[in-house]
């Protein structure tokens, strides 16, 4: 699922204009895949505390 999403997410992308290839189009791409990887990384934690605090992260990269 989080894969297609990252597949999703490329598409999308590769229809935005030229001039934002190097500013948006790389945030927005580093973005689709290091969020899942850290859902990924905070789900294989034994604490809450240190899932929540993946989450935080998740949600402050999701506000930029």
């Amino acid at each position: 699922m989080v894969r297609t999403k990252i597949l999703e997410t490329y598409k999308i992308i590769g229809k935005f204009p030229d001039f934002e290839k190097f500013g948006l189009v790389l945030q927005i791409n580093r973005y689709a895949v290091s969020i899942p990887s850290n859902i990924a990384e905070g789900s294989s934690k034994s604490t809450n505390k240190h899932l929540n605090n993946i989450w935080k992260l998740v949600w402050v990269r999701l506000l930029n």
